[in-house]
């Protein structure tokens, strides 16, 4: 007897959809069971060219900063050229934060060394089983990419980029960082840059704790729900809707699925 996963062909989750669900289900519904996409924000690709730039310096400790910037920013350039088009004052604001974040992260990263390569790739893959019933069948896969690991140092660094910088663990940051914990046995730190400073953030076993356990009670209430109707498009429209979520900002034709 399958599983509402296996139900709806879904082979795995992710931090991401996860915390999506969690957040707004009428927007994982669309995603996952329409196979819709949602529009991309600055933010997002703001946090991509960075991230860009980032790993180019850390991977190459000799190149210069600028030539990281350069290479952020005709990264940004290009995300906006296939289809991301926002108004000329942000994407000229978004330019401006790539350019001073890229530095500032660098500045911090660099003095814990080269990361360690992952094969083809800079990202490693990692993955946990969560259980959700009894049996064989009782399990689904959780995957993810990690953006900075020191495998000397059993540490994994995800570089968030941000506005504000935050003081404490947000709920689905520390998900993200409990799952990779949990799949590596690793230390977890988040590095939030903003255009003018850095914060660390440091995964303690008590967060990491709760996180799980939301993660496993999330993923319990999903597999429930999917397993109500092997039809997706009625359970798309039968997910309770907040308009006001922020994974609805600029997605309002997709509001067609959900109504």
């Amino acid at each position: 007897m399958s599983n509402g996963f296996e139900q709806h062909n879904i082979d795995h989750l992710s931090a991401s959809s996860i915390n999506m669900a969690m957040g707004s289900l009428s927007a994982w519904c669309v995603r996952y069971l329409m196979a819709q996409r949602f529009p991309s924000s600055a933010a997002a690709e703001r946090g991509k060219a960075v991230e860009v730039g980032v790993a180019h310096g850390l991977f190459n400790p000799d190149v210069s900063e600028k030539e990281c910037v350069e290479l952020g920013l005709d990264a940004f350039r290009g995300m906006m050229d296939i289809g991301n088009f926002f108004d000329t004052d942000e994407r000229e604001a978004t330019e401006s934060d790539v350019s001073a974040m890229i530095p500032l992260a660098l500045a911090e990263l660099r003095p814990l060394g080269v990361p360690t390569p992952s094969g083809g790739t800079n990202q490693h893959e990692i993955g946990i089983a969560c259980r959700f019933a009894e049996g064989d069948n009782g399990t689904v896969h959780i995957k993810g990419y990690l953006d900075f690991y020191y495998a000397d140092q059993e540490l994994i660094v995800d570089l968030k980029t941000t506005k504000r910088s935050p003081s404490s663990w947000s709920q689905s940051h520390a998900i993200q960082a409990a799952i990779y914990g949990k799949a590596t046995g690793a230390k977890v730190k988040f590095l939030h840059v903003t255009p003018k400073k850095t914060v660390w953030l440091e995964l303690d076993d008590i967060t990491a704790e709760l996180s799980i356990n939301a993660v496993k009670a999330s993923v319990k209430r999903l597999e429930r729900f999917l397993s109500l109707s092997k039809d997706a498009e009625l359970l798309t429209k039968s997910a309770p809707h907040d308009p006001s979520s922020f994974y609805w900002k600029g997605a309002e034709s997709l509001e067609s699925f959900i109504s």
